[in-house]
């Protein structure tokens, strides 16, 4: 905090205000993603910069908030009309909201031409010089972190709107970018004030009874790594700045008195502070114990994880806390990780902290990205399916997106790897398409390539680790001595040659990949209810035909009715009592009786979004052996 804050507060402490008969209008919006038409996020970022504003004398007396933060997508018209006369508005850009957002500012700017409009947040490019040309309804753009910088605009704009003189802005100059010094970073954290603990989010949940509303957490700033396709680390971000422990905890039981559903942790890698993160573990566990919120908590876990990493999972899963734990390889292949420069992220004994993960009952997520540059449809495969192995382990892919402000995005990285990209439409449409920037194809990985890999690896994530052919498929590879690979690539030949609800699904995958309608292929998981829950005799049947025509086994009905229960089956009612002739359990060949149990979907509206959002094995019923007889 520089002198002249000091001196504000100072006087804000010490005298009355003296608030203007006509304050200044300020309105924010940051427009959350709506996942599965049910979880959405509060709009920390857009209150955190007004709670810092309202910290200081002359923004209290010449600026008012006109209305709640703006963060649930509705009809322009709709938020249009319950606009008044607005003199700022300032937004938080994301690329789920870019459109959307660039839509609403702009009918803004041309109904109230002198309204002063103000754009933050990663989506806001920092070498565009043609933005304001494009976009001619922003007058500022802010780079980097926004709280100080906010201030002062608002401050500015009550005397000569003179923008040079603020630090980390680019401006709007007669459709000319113009850009001011960087901005100083915030090095003091506990300077900010929390929107939680001033009561800006009070009310919220009420007042949105038909989501479920998720809160981040803060505990820190800044990224030591620098890879290619991430804008988080730099050479300004490497450095981690951090909030006190005390400010966590209260804003953990402001979180649990209002009933928040899950907490989103917004560190970049939460354990890399290991003595401060499992306090915060720890007060999270307290938070649930004492108001039964949050119910869950997810993080970006740091990159070298270890022992300490899965002892903090464990707490957090005891607890009911643990949403998943993730391991971001992103690519096993050691020429790929030198070029996304990740060489500095090894993991310690990946094999021995699955193997502890699983003795903790523990699924470990693994994160990986396609088409990275160096990738290879031979080196992708091999790679993706040797993690099979591990029984407790989930494998999510995602396609490589080029973010705006990313090494990755720039013409000499894009030249040097022969990265192609093409707009994607995401599946976060709600009244106006999003968009974003998708590699299609490499040096190394031609598109034919990789939309190959990506049918592959759609079918095999999901019969494996949204658990359709889970036991099945481990079955047959131990019975028969083959690999994961070969026994997926045998089904997907054989369901080519296929007919019936398993070949047509498939067809129509295929045809979203190759037409390069990506959210519809993989994102939007649009045929789950129809595998799992509406047709799921009629799957079960013809994969067991599809099965058997390669791998004959006299067990294979017996498998495909344990496999029916032990994914979870939302058309029985568990538990579940079932007799088998083998042991699934001792892996031998004896009559016994199994129970079966499983909570069901939790707190999700619907079946698709209880398995589309898994990223821990929770698909998987709890059974053991009630009864077992050789006779």
């Amino acid at each position: 905090m520089n002198k002249k804050d000091k001196v504000i507060k100072a006087e804000l402490l010490r005298d009355p205000l003296k608030p203007s008969q006509n304050p200044k209008r300020v309105y924010l919006a940051q427009f959350s993603i709506i996942v599965e038409e049910q979880f959405v996020l509060l709009p920390y970022s857009a209150a955190t910069v007004w709670a810092y504003a309202q910290s200081f004398r002359e923004i209290q007396e010449n600026y008012k908030l006109a209305s709640d933060f703006l963060f649930i997508k509705r009809p322009i018209a709709e938020i249009m009309e319950k606009i008044e006369n607005p003199d700022v508005f300032g937004f938080s850009t994301y690329v789920w909201n870019s459109n959307y957002t660039d839509t609403l500012a702009r009918r803004i700017k041309e109904k109230y031409p002198d309204c002063l409009i103000i754009y933050g947040g990663p989506q806001v490019p920092d070498k565009d010089e043609q933005l304001f040309f494009k976009k001619p309804w922003i007058d500022v753009c802010v780079h980097q972190e926004g709280e100080f910088t906010f201030k002062e605009i608002l401050l500015e704009n009550l005397e000569g709107k003179k923008w040079a003189n603020i630090g980390g802005l680019s401006y709007n100059n007669n459709g000319k970018r113009m850009t001011t010094a960087p901005s100083i970073r915030i090095r003091d954290l506990n300077a900010l004030r929390s929107p939680y603990l001033d009561g800006m989010f009070d009310g919220y949940v009420e007042k949105n009874p038909d989501y479920t509303l998720n809160a981040i957490l803060e505990t820190n700033r800044g990224c030591p790594y620098k890879c290619t396709f991430c804008d988080w680390g730099s050479n300004t971000f490497s450095k981690l700045t951090k909030f006190d422990l005390s400010r966590i905890g209260d804003e953990l039981k402001w979180m649990g008195k209002n009933k928040i559903d899950c907490v989103v942790n917004a560190d970049a890698n939460f354990g890399i502070l290991r003595k401060k993160d499992s306090e915060i573990v720890d007060k999270l566990i307290e938070t649930k114990k004492e108001y039964s919120y949050p119910k869950l908590f997810t993080t970006n876990w740091a990159k070298n994880n270890n022992e300490l990493a899965i002892e903090m999972a464990t707490r957090l899963k005891k607890a009911g806390l643990l949403r998943k734990f993730a391991i971001a390889l992103q690519s096993l292949d050691e020429i790929v990780l030198r070029n996304i420069e990740r060489t500095n992220m090894k993991l310690n004994n990946f094999d021995q902290l699955v193997n502890l993960a699983k003795k903790n009952d523990i699924t470990v997520m693994i994160e990986l990205i396609m088409t990275l540059p160096g990738e290879t449809y031979e080196g992708w495969i091999k790679n993706y399916c040797e993690l099979l192995k591990y029984e407790n382990l989930y494998i999510e892919s995602y396609p490589l997106s080029v973010l705006t402000n990313s090494e990755m995005n720039s013409p000499k990285y894009k030249e040097e790897h022969g990265l192609q990209t093409t707009r994607v439409k995401l599946p976060f449409n709600d009244y106006i398409d999003e968009y974003e920037q998708m590699v299609l194809s490499t040096k190394t990985m031609s598109w034919e390539e990789a939309s190959q890999a990506w049918i592959f690896t759609w079918l095999v994530r999901s019969m494996h680790s949204f658990g359709f052919l889970f036991y099945v498929c481990n079955f047959i590879v131990k019975e028969f001595q083959i690999s994961y690979y070969q026994f997926y690539k045998t089904i997907e030949e054989e369901i080519q040659k296929s007919r019936g609800l398993i070949k047509s699904i498939y067809k129509k995958q295929k045809k979203l990949i190759n037409e390069e309608k990506f959210s519809e292929f993989y994102l939007t998981n649009w045929w789950i209810d129809s595998v799992g829950k509406q047709n799921r005799k009629q799957f079960y049947k013809e994969m067991e035909e599809i099965v058997e025509r390669k791998f004959a086994h006299p067990l294979l009905n017996e498998v495909f009715n344990f496999q029916d229960i032990a994914c979870y089956n939302p058309n029985e009612n568990y538990p579940i009592q079932k007799k088998f002739s083998y042991n699934f359990i001792a892996d031998k060949q004896e009559s016994c009786i199994m129970e079966f149990e499983h909570s069901g979907i939790d707190n999700h509206k619907s079946y698709k979004s209880y398995i589309s959002l898994n990223r821990s094995g929770r698909w998987k019923a709890k059974f053991k052996t009630i009864d077992r007889s050789n006779k």
